[in-house]
């Protein structure tokens, strides 16, 4: 029997194509580090440096051999992904790989369907892809036996062929290809090669892998979590911290603990910090955690929810239904019992007990996170989806350790200001390559105090990582406030944020980011979402300015990245613009050349489904022009706002002729069939949040031939991609015995 939230997968497949759904059109930026460098540097581990993919190296392969490697089309011999890693330095110890199997928690490598040299359907696998579930803003690969015209794909979506790509073809190294999230983009979350040609024996293979800090999702359009927040881009990373330029404020999250559970329920222990708010919490001044979460009551009916150090407001209806706050869509309904549900618009529910305290996760599988509470209202336990205990110790109304089921420990301290000065990891002994922690490692923090204005007390001055910490070395980051209570457009912002610096070695490291702000148009009427308020303007460590601009609601509308004269007739600046609806969504993006991206959402049905986009299209700019819109067209179950269709732009194209058969959007669209679709049973789910299910078709059986036909978990279940349409008089129309080819994919939950 399957656990809840897990699959197995039948592709049905008379010819290997990989189909992928259309996905919104991202700009990230791919560069290759050509086969000259790559021979000539030192070791494999220079590319990252050279690169500039700052980071931690996931595997070089060296000692195995070029072991990270698929072959395409029917060729004999295919080459077999190992099970076997060495990831001693990871603190791993060995162990097997296996499907999804993390290296370090947060990033897995994905052996994808039939992916280990094995036969699918008769055919041989067509695919290689890294999943990196943590988000990097930035990944290195090292490429070597090069023999296919691949398909690069980040997200699920191409952006290049790897034919077009200034690579060596053939045997032994042939570079190293940078791919980097530009500004406007969702994070990497995956990395595929996908085969372009067929061809029988290609092969391509991954000899070295290397992933930048984890960036926050800044202006994807899709969903990507189960917040129903969504972020209004202004948050912009330096490092591992964030300064937000639209006030200055500094924010750094740490992840303490963190156990995979099962489906949507994992314990993981996220603390946030940020300075220009007055919160003493549980685990000190400015800083929150994840389950501090609670909702307050108001006289009037409206419901405040305090989550991630911030608080947002549910308005009460006069049928006592509640309005969620700006940018958010999950829905909110309060009990028979009094108590509360919080829906995300993927069934995800927050439960809460009638004073608002919460006691309950629970995901669209039915798993479920529990919280209990001590006498003094503080989080005394945490049971997980299989019924394994997080233990939370308080100590003066401050957590003073959480230890998990497996005695594992990480401990908190605190001065005399209630200040969170230092957090200690986990012991580690007993480790077979004497990776040990004996005393954990401790990451300490020192603040601002002393001042008579509150406002300037509490602010993060310093992080001192765990190396530092046991060396007695300098701090990793610092960074200076403005103090001027006459200055208010500085007063309490971060004006400088400083990396590094000089350890035993006596060789500097790091750098130094400066903050400016500038007031804009202050005699302007309020109102108006174009104009142009605030102007931040950061210099980073290596001198590089950007400008970016904001209006009244926080939104960056415009950014200029200054150029140095460093390439014969550039521009002085490189401006993208952006424009968002009223619930902070991104709707368009115009690049540095003038082309745009634009983006529609549903309008109407649920709150939930208001955040799913129905249409993307790609505007050529005026200059090099390029044709009539490039439009991706999407449609959504209203219940989990799963995909239920997408059409490509040659399905939406009215001057596009195939070189088969005639144009429609059937033929360039990919179907998509959820469990609760295969019988006509009511939900509750639909009826508790009143969810007109009506769009959707139900009652259509078994879709995947598992025999059931009662499943409600938003389960995805069967996928019709594009049939292919094949030529008359073909072998493979002959053999087929039609020119017309399903590809189905069924899935058995």
């Amino acid at each position: 029997m399957n656990k809840p939230g897990t699959a197995r997968v039948f592709t049905l497949l008379s010819l290997a194509v990989a189909t992928v759904s259309p996905q919104p059109a991202m700009s990230y930026d791919v560069e290759v580090i050509p086969v000259s460098v790559y021979n000539d540097a030192p070791s494999i581990e220079a590319f990252d440096v050279i690169a500039g993919v700052s980071g931690f190296a996931i595997e070089d392969f060296e000692d195995e051999g070029l072991i990270l490697s698929y072959a395409l089309g029917g060729g004999q011999g295919m080459s077999v992904l190992p099970r076997l890693f060495n990831r001693s330095e990871m603190g791993f110890n060995g162990g097997q790989f296996w499907l999804d199997d993390p290296w370090d928690g947060d990033h897995v490598l994905s052996n994808y369907i039939g992916n280990d040299g094995t036969e699918q359907g008769g055919l041989d696998v067509e695919e290689l892809r890294l999943i990196f579930n943590g988000g990097p803003g930035v990944v290195g690969i090292g490429l070597s036996n090069l023999q296919s015209n691949a398909n690069l794909q980040v997200n699920g979506v191409t952006i290049e062929s790897l034919f077009q790509l200034p690579l060596q073809s053939g045997l032994g190294r042939n570079g190293y290809i940078k791919i980097t999230a530009q500004s406007g983009d969702a994070p990497i979350l995956s990395v595929g090669f996908v085969d372009g040609t067929l061809a029988t024996g290609d092969s391509i293979t991954v000899d070295h892998v290397a992933f930048g800090a984890a960036s926050a999702p800044t202006e994807s359009p899709m969903r990507t979590n189960n917040s129903s927040e969504v972020p209004t881009n202004t948050e912009q990373k330096y490092g591992e911290c964030s300064v937000l330029p639209h006030n200055g404020e500094n924010r750094l999250d740490r992840i303490d603990l963190a156990v995979p559970g099962r489906g949507d329920i994992h314990f993981q222990f996220n603390r946030r910090y940020r300075s220009r708010i007055r919160y003493d919490g549980p685990i000190g001044h400015n800083w929150d955690f994840s389950y501090n979460e609670r909702l307050a009551i108001q006289p009037s009916g409206d419901v405040l929810r305090q989550d991630k150090g911030r608080t947002d407001i549910w308005t009460i209806n006069p049928d006592d239904s509640y309005t969620s706050a700006r940018g958010f869509f999950g829905s909110l309904i309060k009990q028979p019992d009094d108590t509360f549900v919080i829906r995300e618009p993927n069934g995800f529910k927050r439960m809460y007990d009638a004073n608002g305290v919460l006691t309950e996760y629970r995901d669209r599988h039915g798993n479920q996170m529990l919280f209990e509470y001590d006498g003094d209202g503080n989080l005394d336990r945490v049971i997980d989806a299989y019924g394994r205990l997080f233990d939370f110790t308080f100590a003066d109304d401050r957590l003073a350790s959480i230890v998990d089921f497996t005695g594992r420990a990480v401990v908190y301290g605190y001065d005399t200001n209630g200040d969170l000065v230092s957090v200690r990891t986990p012991v580690v002994t007993g480790t077979s390559t004497g990776n040990d922690f004996p005393a954990g490692r401790t990451e300490s923090y020192t603040y601002s105090s002393g001042f008579t204005n509150l406002d300037l007390n509490h602010n993060l001055l310093s992080v001192t990582r765990s190396q530092e910490v046991a060396d007695g070395g300098n701090p990793y980051y610092t960074w200076t406030y403005g103090e001027d209570p006459a200055d208010p457009l500085n007063f309490d912002r971060a004006l400088t944020q400083n990396m590094g610096g000089t350890n035993a070695s006596g060789v500097a490291a790091g750098g130094a980011y400066t903050f400016f702000y500038e007031e804009l148009n202050t005699e302007a009427p309020p109102g108006d979402a174009t104009i142009e308020r605030l102007k931040a303007t950061v210099t980073d460590r290596a001198g590089n300015i950007e400008e970016t601009f904001y209006n009244e609601f926080t939104q960056r509308i415009r950014k200029r990245e200054l150029t140095r004269g460093l390439r014969l007739g550039e521009p002085t600046a490189y401006e993208t613009s952006w424009v968002f609806n009223d619930d902070d969504l991104l709707i368009s993006r115009i690049l540095p050349e003038g082309n745009e991206i634009q983006y529609v959402y549903q309008s109407g049905g649920s709150r939930g489904s208001q955040r799913n986009v129905i249409e993307m299209r790609l505007v050529a700019d005026p200059g090099r022009g390029g044709g009539e819109d490039l439009v991706t067209t999407y449609s959504y179950d209203p219940l989990f706002n799963q995909p239920l269709s997408a059409t490509g732009p040659r399905g939406n194209a009215t001057g596009f002729t195939p070189p088969i058969g005639t144009a429609s959007a059937a033929r360039y669209t990919t179907n998509t069939f959820i469990d609760y679709q295969e019988s006509n049973d009511p939900i509750q789910d639909a009826v508790d949040f009143g969810i007109d299910l009506s769009s959707v078709s139900r009652g259509l059986g078994d879709l995947n031939g598992d025999g059931l036909t009662n499943q409600t978990a938003g389960n995805i279940v069967r996928i019709a991609a594009p049939t292919v349409q094949l030529l008359p008089g073909s072998n493979e129309a002959g053999n087929f015995g039609a020119t017309s080819q399903p590809v189905i994919t069924e899935m058995q939950w």
